[in-house]
């Protein structure tokens, strides 16, 4: 008896320090990210401003360009440089928009605008994990 309760409370143990974690596929845009989220058991770790892979607009730098010229306001654009910092989580989601340049109150909100209309974005992996990461961006306004 006392031998069953040692390895039951060492099971236990190791099933409660254990993580969890699944193997997830974002697709959009015709591409695709795949990684491994943990979904228990995360330890807290800041967010990465290098990565393996960084985060990403899915379909590349060349569909983010053409999402930007589309939805950007024309009225708005100019030769001024608006640099953002935003936070991407593991499982793609933009928040805490940050101004990185001296800009009008007008066209940063443009870019929050933008940024939020993007929707989800792939995240950064490190080590075949979805990780969250800083990314930042450059607008001309």
């Amino acid at each position: 008896m006392k031998y069953f309760l040692i390895i039951s409370l060492s099971v236990l143990s190791t099933s409660l320090h254990s993580q969890m974690e699944m193997d997830t596929t974002f697709t959009k845009n015709g591409a695709s990210c795949t990684c491994k989220i943990v979904t228990e058991g995360k330890p807290a770790i800041k967010p990465f401003d290098v990565n393996e892979k960084k985060a990403a607009y899915p379909g590349g730098e060349e569909e983010w360009k053409r999402f930007v010229k589309k939805n950007i306001n024309k009225k708005l654009k100019g030769k001024e440089e608006v640099r953002v910092s935003v936070d991407v989580d593991e499982w793609g989601r933009l928040s805490n928009y940050r101004l990185l340049t001296r800009a009008a109150n007008q066209k940063f909100e443009e870019v929050v605008y933008i940024l939020k209309l993007s929707g989800q974005w792939f995240p950064a992996v490190q080590s075949g994990y979805c990780v969250k990461s800083v990314l930042q961006l450059s607008f001309e306004l």
